[in-house]
């Protein structure tokens, strides 16, 4: 279960995207608007940003996942490692969808 939640995270994300994509281009973000949750993606900074009553709450990049205020869960949390090599690891191990 403890490695199930950055997947159950990344799984609400892609689906939002689909959502949030909607008439704006897909290479620019929709504008937000007050009182809007959003996922919103940003080429220039390669950012998936999530958006909620017009601020940015949280971002996926490169580096990793960024969180402005605090993250509740019920199961664990684990250092896997940070390396590419463990990462491939992992995510090989994981089983597929």
């Amino acid at each position: 279960m403890h490695r199930t939640i950055l997947a159950s995270i990344m799984i609400l994300l892609v689906s939002g995207m689909a959502h949030a994509a909607g008439p704006a281009a897909p290479h620019e973000p929709a504008p937000a608007q007050a009182g809007a949750t959003q996922i919103e993606t940003d080429q220039k900074t390669g950012a998936v940003k999530i958006i909620v009553n017009g601020k940015e709450v949280a971002r996926f990049d490169a580096k990793g996942l960024h969180v402005k205020d605090s993250i509740d869960y019920g199961g664990l949390l684990t250092d896997a490692g940070s390396s590419d090599a463990e990462y491939a690891k992992r995510i090989k191990a994981e089983p597929k969808h």
